[in-house]
């Protein structure tokens, strides 16, 4: 639960990975006393969950973690808010009144940057690996080098995910030829 929690909120919260070490080193040394101090002797189960955690969990935890990263950091800087590149901008002086009845005045110029509701949520865009969303007309305020960042981070995705792919399909190969030439009796 630590680890997947840590890797969830790993892009937005970096630090998280040492609060995850401390934690699992104090449920390491706690287990290890309680294992040699109060708990009796543990089954015979084998190696199998050990294998299954290794062969199917970890994996699937660490595509996640790496495929939600790059969507977390494709939507920065979550405000949902673009800048109007184009479009109709009236100058002039204007009367705003707030929702609690105050007015105040206010004046637009020519050079006054204009905002508008963008989204900059690409979980729900369906496109796998992450862009970066730029609706029409609007301009998202990324600086190149976190556009560059994001289009790494989709080209790794793409990688991990086809040696992860490449992976099983190897196994599940060896398997079906090891059970081809080796007797099934005992």
């Amino acid at each position: 639960k630590i680890l997947t929690m840590t890797l969830i909120y790993s892009s937005i919260f970096p630090s998280g990975f040492f609060f995850c070490t401390l934690t699992i080193l104090v449920y390491y040394y706690c287990d290890k006393y309680s294992l040699m101090r109060s708990w009796g002797p543990i089954p015979e189960v084998g190696t199998q969950i050990a294998e299954y955690t290794r062969n199917y969990c970890y994996p699937i935890i660490m595509s996640s973690f790496a495929v939600g990263t790059s969507y977390f950091i494709a939507g920065f800087p979550y405000d949902n808010v673009c800048v109007r590149g184009e479009g109709l901008i009236n100058t002039g002086s204007y009367q705003v009144q707030l929702s609690n009845g105050n007015t105040f005045d206010t004046i637009i110029y020519d050079d006054t940057p204009i905002y508008d509701y963008c989204n900059h949520n690409s979980w729900t865009s369906g496109i796998f690996p992450a862009q970066v969303s730029e609706p029409d007309g609007l301009e998202n305020p990324m600086s190149d080098d976190q556009r560059i960042l994001i289009k790494v981070f989709a080209f790794m995705n793409v990688i991990v995910m086809s040696i992860y792919i490449l992976w099983y399909l190897l196994v599940a190969l060896v398997r079906q030829a090891k059970s081809l030439v080796k007797g099934a009796y005992e």
